[in-house]
């Protein structure tokens, strides 16, 4: 059912469990499959979709896909997404960035998507009556912000959760992106791939886009072997960190080494960036490396971020 979708193996098995339910039944649970950006939600949404047959099981049923942030209104929803594709016909409606949808619709969805016997529930919305029979529709919200969604419109999906890729996977990505029609005459050594892995942040679009980024290098150098040689000039083109931290991060790692115990405010003040930037895009992949500890007197650099600062490693 996923193949060519590599890594992800739990999230798999509990899609493969809903969609071999729908072959029988007709009906999938609402699902919600969370995951951080780049992590491959929507392609695991709607290669899912593709698995659900019509009831006559003449085709697949046809995937609809709509970015929750093109959504301002349920009046819109309506007239331009439940009309002319949902109503009266047999669909897999894919959400994604569902934690954008207006609170207009969010409400509707906490009476369409109430569980009942009849797999069936009926809203009149704005003069329209609207009808959600599970039979037909299927529904797959897609998030990287679960908190920022309605609770109770959590509580009527099953979520399906989104783990981090390790390296292995990451650069089995990598050597898979660079093949064309399943034909790849590129190879990379093991242990200049394992260096390269360990640069992706865990993240599957990072690795795809590294695979195009490695691609060009050898194609400029009239070669289809990447060695460690190649890797350390490759990495010092493109100014790639170890563990690619971002120029912002190793900033911070040098900020740290200077000011003992530094809090927010004063990291947002040497840096120029805002406290919640720094909390949301950069904290967080320096504490998952190891390499920055905050505790209650501030932000600390580790051993592992002074031994990365002074020798490229950890």
């Amino acid at each position: 059912m996923f193949k060519g979708i590599i890594g992800q193996i739990r999230a798999k098995k509990q899609l493969e469990f809903y969609a071999q339910g729908h072959s029988a039944t007709w009906t999938t649970p609402n699902i919600l499959i969370g995951g951080e950006k780049g992590n491959g939600k929507t392609l695991i949404a709607k290669t899912f979709a593709k698995n659900l047959m019509r009831q006559d099981k003449s085709e697949k049923k046809p995937t609809i896909e709509i970015n929750c942030s093109t959504i301002r209104n349920i009046t819109q929803f309506i007239a331009e997404i439940y009309i002319p594709y949902l109503q009266d016909k047999e669909a897999t409606l894919i959400l994604d960035e569902a934690s954008e949808l207006p609170n207009s619709v969010t409400m509707a969805f906490l009476s369409l998507l109430n569980p009942t016997p009849l797999k069936f529930n009926s809203l009149v919305i704005a003069g329209s009556q609207v009808d959600f029979d599970f039979r037909k529709l299927s529904i797959v919200f897609c998030t990287t912000d679960p908190q920022h969604i309605n609770k109770a419109l959590i509580d009527r999906c099953e979520t399906v959760d989104l783990e981090h890729y390790n390296e292995v996977e990451l650069l089995e990505i990598v050597r898979m992106s660079m093949g064309q029609n399943g034909i790849n005459i590129y190879h990379i050594e093991d242990e200049a791939g394992k260096r390269l892995a360990a640069t992706l942040r865990g993240n599957a679009r990072a690795a795809q886009k590294m695979a195009d980024k490695v691609k060009l290098y050898l194609d400029a150098k009239a070669k289809t072997t990447f060695t460690e040689i190649d890797l350390d000039e490759f990495v010092d083109k493109l100014c790639i960190y170890p563990l690619g931290l971002n120029s912002v991060e190793h900033n911070i790692l040098e900020i740290l080494m200077e000011c003992k115990d530094c809090s927010l405010t004063m990291m947002s003040a040497k840096t120029g960036i805002t406290r919640e930037a720094l909390q949301k895009h950069y904290e967080i992949q320096l504490m998952r490396a190891g390499l920055l500890h905050v505790g209650i007197n501030g932000r600390q650099i580790t051993p592992k971020g002074v031994n990365y600062l002074r020798n490229g490693k950890v």
